[in-house]
């Protein structure tokens, strides 16, 4: 066996003192790195998404803005003497100067346009239900406006609830047959009034891939990227096209703060690769629709 010497004996413990104390500097400091680390990209992710917000809101916005006129021209229309097919252009053109947009519609209730339904009862070339009512949809598709009427307008929450509330109303992404197109589409739609009373909705439809090209271009550090969940928490813009339409992957964490639009910050590490990622919720509210995305 060995036998220290008198200096060895008292050095060991000095040494062993050291190490401890560097051992616990080192796990203190990467601590306080990691915290600093974590504020930091906290701090970013809120900046970025607050400065997106701002976008996102103003895109809606220009929206039901269009939705709003288009109400508006409908009341003016209404009862005068302007045919369904001068009606038609008017859509088409809308149609023909908001790219983003992917249908127009003016929905009229019976006999609210030109007390004529029974004369245009399933002509649906100009728009026209079977019993007549003037409720055309006018879509594109590969460069050319098509029209067709709308259906299933007793159940149909986007023309059901502007149409009972006399409010602006945005609905969740779904999937429509526009005239045999299918897409997933959000609509817009703002009721109008004649004679002070609700005779029908105006409304566009926006495909999700417009907005899934609105958030593509949102840079999210090295490689993030941002998407969009309705007020369900289901996704409605995503890099991965698949996800589009599903509940989100963190929408059991994010559901008790979205109840209260609250943001909220989950942290995941990959049972595959063990790395962890950040998710930011941040709600976005469009005043006008009482949406919360």
């Amino acid at each position: 066996f060995m036998v220290l010497s008198f200096r060895m004996r008292i050095l060991i413990p000095v040494i062993v003192a050291v190490a401890i104390a560097f051992l616990a500097t080192g796990i203190i400091l990467y601590s306080i790195f990691n915290k600093e680390i974590d504020t930091s990209v906290k701090a970013n992710a809120w900046n970025m998404s607050y400065r997106n917000s701002n976008i996102i809101v103003s895109n809606f916005e220009k929206l039901i803005r269009t939705s709003s006129t288009m109400a508006v021209s409908a009341a003016a229309m209404s009862g005068k003497d302007i045919s369904r097919e001068e009606m038609l252009q008017y859509i088409d053109t809308v149609l023909a100067n908001n790219p983003e947009i992917f249908c127009a519609w003016i929905v009229w209730e019976q006999n609210a346009f030109d007390g004529k339904d029974a004369s245009y009862a399933g002509n649906t070339a100009l728009g026209a239900t079977e019993t007549g009512r003037f409720a055309p949809l006018v879509t594109r598709s590969s460069g050319k406006s098509l029209v067709s009427p709308g259906e299933g307008l007793e159940s149909a929450d986007w023309y059901q609830q502007p149409l009972n509330t006399g409010k602006p109303y945005m609905t969740d992404p779904a999937e429509y047959d526009f005239g045999g197109t299918k897409a997933i589409a959000v609509t817009i739609a703002v009721p109008f009034r004649i004679n002070g009373k609700i005779a029908g909705v105006a409304g566009v439809d926006v495909n999700v891939n417009y907005l899934a090209d609105m958030f593509s271009k949102i840079k999210v550090f090295v490689n993030g990227y941002a998407f969009l969940l309705s007020k369900n928490l289901d996704v409605v813009a995503h890099p991965n096209p698949a996800s589009v339409g599903r509940p989100s992957a963190v929408a059991g964490e994010l559901r008790p703060y979205a109840a209260e639009n609250k943001e909220y910050f989950v942290e995941r590490a990959s049972s595959a690769t063990g790395i962890t990622s950040y998710t930011f919720y941040s709600p976005v509210h469009v005043d006008e629709v009482d949406y919360t995305y």
